[in-house]
């Protein structure tokens, strides 16, 4: 299995356009970090409010860089203060 970590600020996360119809919504994320077998990361923040998510990705050539995400973990905030 091939993993993403995503990062947004808070404030800019998902954004929704307005529809007549269903919810039009996207993750904004910038991924930040790719693994094949890893299961923990780490990274220094600059202060603010972040929003960061975990996906699942599928590749046929098994590359963590590669195919697409399928599956994303509920958002997991932080504050970083000064």
């Amino acid at each position: 299995m091939n993993y993403v970590v995503l990062r947004a600020p808070t404030s800019q996360a998902i954004t929704c356009d307005v529809t007549g119809g269903g919810a039009q919504c996207r993750v904004n994320g910038v991924i930040i970090h790719y693994t094949k077998n890893g299961t923990s990361f780490r990274e220094h923040l600059p202060q603010g409010k972040w929003t960061y998510w975990v996906g699942a990705k599928a590749s046929w050539i098994d590359d963590p860089t590669a195919g697409d995400i399928f599956v994303m973990s509920p958002p997991i905030n932080f504050t970083i203060k000064p």
